[in-house]
């Protein structure tokens, strides 16, 4: 899934959006707040409310281990900025596009997480018996990711192997 930041002119969009290697966990921004990337450092930060279920370090109970991923983890990240401003497509009627101002593609090691805040939003049910229970249905946090450039990828050769297993 891929999230959206608008500039506050609102004449850009950012989309971020996170590939994991087969039956791993990867962040689901529901709000992507702020971004960061300095090239010459080969070092970011991506800020967003969502979720990402990965342990900061390794559990201490067998079946958490089993079943779970520890930072560091290494993730493609796609960043795309877009022009905000709707065209309409000449010789389509009622179609429209977006110009693409760059389109760039990471190999990350995501090595750091800050938790900001929790922002769950929690839902009174009524049990079988009527008693009314609070329910989280999708707990997330405001976080930032912190994350080491390992590799810009510039064509599909260039993805790293283990992101194909």
């Amino acid at each position: 899934m891929a999230a959206t930041l608008k500039n506050a002119a609102e004449t850009i969009e950012t989309y971020i959006n996170f590939t994991a290697k087969r039956n791993c966990r990867h962040p689901f921004i529901k709000d992507l707040i702020n971004y960061s990337i300095d090239l010459t450092l080969n070092e970011g930060t991506v800020e967003f409310d969502g979720y990402y279920y990965v342990h900061d370090k390794v559990p201490e109970k067998e079946w958490e281990r089993q079943y779970s991923e520890v930072l560091p983890t290494r993730l493609l990240m796609d960043v795309i900025v877009m022009d905000a401003n709707v065209k309409p497509i000449p010789d389509k009627p009622g179609s429209y596009r977006q110009e693409t101002i760059s389109a760039n593609q990471y190999y990350i090691e995501v090595y750091k997480r800050e938790y900001i805040k929790n922002t769950d939003v929690i839902s009174t049910i009524e049990d079988d018996d009527g008693e009314e229970m609070r329910v989280c249905f999708f707990p997330t946090d405001h976080q930032r990711l912190h994350f080491r450039i390992l590799k810009e990828v510039k064509s599909a050769e260039e993805i790293p192997q283990e992101m194909c297993n």
